[in-house]
């Protein structure tokens, strides 16, 4: 385990150390093999016998009530914000690296049904297993052996009985499957540790530099691999405990909360007309000026994340704790108040963030109160720069919307102007 660590340390240094670019190749690599392994044993594992019956029990409901559990819905959430890594920052922050003019409807459009191909492609691998020790074992009898597989250890499980059925020699599909999972691993934490060091660099400019980027990344990798592995190994017990505590709290609570803050300000205080603008001036496309996507971005999604979050906690009064962490038979209570009240804690610091964010920017502001709440929701409004007309202003072939200063429309030619730069739309 300790070589395993050191090694993925080794690897988030170098990926990280330098330029956003090599991170991103280093990812592109690592995250392509997982892929074509995981196809790999997708075919082994729905050629098995009695493979199709747990197919067919992830994918046919057998009693259309367990859509109305609370449970089911948090789980549910929590897996797109997993596998999208929507409101951790990452995306964010490297598709802030991208030139002006990109194709970005483009790149939602392939991201969105590939990213989660995994995630289905994992679950159908781990169902053919379990089909099939359920028909050598239990002679298809399901309902026994799903009890039994439960927790964050099955995928482990399953793979290692999946890989016992492979062809040819088991040592060799060991290795690849396992150092697959090792590179997943480690090209999940490249997007977090990004959003990390780019805000640290952004405020303080002294750690633009390659060396201090260096000893910030070595000093992060350091203080999620003590929490995350070293915590588990000192205590009995506390990983699992962790891996529940974040489960139940942390992805359905805090993401959502993260995700409504974002559509709600970029939506209602950057603007809809503002926003279409910018996506018809980036990808030189209006099919994102249309009302469709103001209605699914303001409204449709806003009102399905606030509605999981009430039914979540709901759920948690009416049914308690224990209902909505996962099942995974530790020998001591893991529901205890403590629990509740860390959960709690750690919600309410990512509500009161945002909260503090947004006071600051008030008191920042000058004016009257009303003022300063207008002004601090709204996009700056500047002088615009002139090139004699005021219309257009050709730069360096580069734009980049670094502060918005105006938006208007002239003989049906729209005008987005930033403080160096104004382009028409």
């Amino acid at each position: 385990m300790g070589v395993f660590l050191g090694l993925r340390l080794l690897t988030g240094v170098i990926a990280m150390a330098k330029h956003v670019r090599l991170t991103g190749k280093v990812a592109y690599l690592l995250s392509t093999i997982p892929f074509a392994v995981s196809v790999m044993v997708l075919v082994r594992c729905v050629t098995l016998n009695g493979a199709t019956s747990g197919v067919l029990y992830l994918f046919v409901p057998s009693d259309l009530m367990q859509f109305a559990s609370p449970k089911l819905w948090k789980d549910a959430i929590g897996q797109v914000f997993i596998t999208l890594m929507t409101s951790w920052g990452g995306l964010i922050t490297w598709s802030s690296y991208n030139r002006f003019y990109n194709k970005y409807h483009v790149d939602a459009a392939v991201l969105i049904p590939i990213a989660p191909m995994l995630s289905i492609l994992s679950a159908v691998s781990v169902f053919g297993v379990i089909g099939h020790l359920g028909t050598v074992t239990l002679h298809s009898d399901l309902s026994k052996a799903l009890p039994n597989v439960s927790g964050p250890m099955v995928p482990i499980v399953m793979y290692s009985e999946a890989l016992s059925q492979m062809w040819g020699d088991d040592l060799p599909w060991s290795l690849v499957v396992f150092i697959s999972m090792f590179f997943s691993s480690a090209t999940a934490m490249f997007p977090c540790l990004e959003c990390i060091l780019s805000c640290i660099s952004d405020s303080m400019k002294l750690f633009r530099k390659v060396i201090l980027r260096i000893v910030a990344t070595v000093f992060l990798l350091l203080i999620s691999f003590g929490v995350c592995y070293g915590v588990p190994c000192i205590l009995q017990w506390t990983g699992l405990q962790l891996i529940e505590f974040f489960d139940t709290f942390c992805l359905p609570f805090c993401f959502i909360i993260v995700a409504l803050s974002e559509l709600l300000l970029l939506s209602y205080s950057f603007g809809f007309k503002l926003l279409g603008t910018n996506t018809k001036a980036m990808t030189r496309n209006a099919c994102l000026k249309s009302h469709f996507w103001s209605v699914m971005w303001g409204g449709v999604s806003p009102l399905v994340l606030l509605g999981c979050l009430v039914y979540a906690i709901v759920g948690m009064v009416r049914d308690g704790l224990p209902s909505m962490a996962p099942r995974l038979y530790l020998p001591r209570d893991t529901s205890s108040w403590w629990t509740l009240v860390a959960g709690s804690v750690m919600v309410g610091f990512v509500f009161l963030v945002l909260l503090l964010v947004a006071v600051i920017r008030v008191i920042q502001t000058g004016g009257t109160c009303m003022g300063r709440l207008r002004n601090s929701f709204t996009p700056h409004m500047g002088v615009s720069p002139s090139n004699g007309g005021g219309d257009i202003s050709h730069g360096n072939g580069e734009l980049f919307l670094s502060d918005y200063t105006s938006h208007r429309e002239r003989g049906g030619i729209e005008i987005l102007i930033d403080e160096d730069i104004v382009t028409s739309v």
